[in-house]
């Protein structure tokens, strides 16, 4: 079987979603545990949690008018969820502003406290936590209205229920490109010591290419990183940010193309080995693990001010055209309606 464009974006859902924590369904109740006074933990913590993202907001020159207030942020976030047996979309919305709280405020309790136990008690955690609040860009709370649910199951044995769930959001700060995700076991009746954040990374896109391109070689062999700030800024190397994808480039000498000149080349000549006669070697070709076809990516001449781009789907590594999409950064499904030349299904 192969695999139009849409199968890129479907390859890096999935190894979003099967490399980064990928088992997940949604159920429970949600309630708040009181204080002494009967006031909700919420309340407690609500002057706690947005004094200090004030005043961290003051100092990170982040000019992003989004809300940046943690409304939904829980101390010892873990324990919580085992008494309280969250709705996976509560759930979500505590990972989040919990997260961002502790990762503003460089509180490294209230970041550790997000963990299920058995991880804050593996081997090098405490460094792990050191290590991602020296490295987290100060500002990326402005994205926190952003995330999107990035899958979500889980199993039923016996009497034990098991439930995890993702999120995911990619963001710019500063015209830094940001990719952030989150996987979390909100219940786990029989072994209440996993619940909790059981994956957090942030990348720029050199990270994440780098990272995409490991996990793309080596699928399965690979443990999901359990708490990462891995920002590179990697002068060494271009990357490009397609259809929210990023993308190790190669620039050409190659004139670019149109978008109207590239639609008539392609949909005359249906061969990549003989098109790239006029259009050279593409900027950046990907390989997914779980696609048989290729997907190449070509620079168009930039119009309305806008980078372009032309992906290109080939059935084997320079060989039949399959179809193609004129495209630009943005994640818009809107794109892959603005076809390059007309659909051919591969044969055999």
């Amino acid at each position: 079987m192969y695999n139009s464009m849409p199968s890129t974006k479907t390859a890096a859902c999935i190894m979003t979603a099967a490399v980064l924590a990928a088992s997940m369904l949604i159920t429970g109740c949600s309630c708040s545990p009181k204080s002494k006074d009967g006031q909700g933990l919420g309340d407690l913590l609500k002057s706690y949690v947005s004094n200090k993202v004030d005043d961290i907001g003051k100092d990170s020159g982040s000019k992003d008018t989004r809300s940046t207030d943690p409304e939904e942020a829980v101390s010892d976030l873990a324990d919580s969820w085992i008494d309280h047996r969250p709705f996976e979309g509560t759930a979500r919305d505590q990972a989040i502003d919990t997260l961002f709280a502790a990762a503003e405020a460089g509180d490294k309790d209230m970041l550790a406290n997000c963990f299920a136990r058995e991880i804050r008690e593996s081997k090098d955690f405490d460094r792990k936590v050191d290590d991602f609040l020296k490295a987290y860009p100060k500002g990326l709370v402005a994205c926190r209205n952003d995330f999107r649910p990035g899958g979500a199951g889980g199993s039923y044995k016996g009497s034990n229920v098991i439930k995890n769930a993702g999120t995911h959001c990619t963001t710019y700060l500063d015209g830094e490109w940001y990719d952030i995700y989150l996987g979390f076991c909100f219940e786990n009746t029989a072994e209440p010591a996993k619940v909790g954040l059981t994956t957090v990374t942030v990348m720029d896109k050199e990270a994440r290419a780098y990272y995409l391109d490991e996990v793309n070689r080596n699928y399965g062999e690979i443990e999901p990183p359990v708490l990462l700030c891995d920002i590179r800024d990697d002068s060494e190397v271009e990357v490009k940010i397609i259809d929210n994808t990023p993308y190790f480039w190669t620039p050409t000498d190659t004139p670019k193309l149109t978008e109207e000149e590239m639609r008539t080349l392609l949909t005359s000549c249906r061969d990549l080995e003989i098109a790239k006669d006029t259009i050279g070697q593409p900027n950046a070709t990907y390989k997914a693990f779980n696609c048989t076809g290729y997907d190449h990516f070509y620079e168009l001449k930039t119009e309305d001010g806008k980078p372009r781009y032309a992906h290109i789907n080939t059935k084997t590594d320079m060989g039949d055209i399959i179809d193609a999409f004129a495209c630009s950064e943005e994640d818009s499904s809107t794109d892959y309606d603005n076809p390059l030349c007309p659909y051919i299904k591969p044969q055999g």
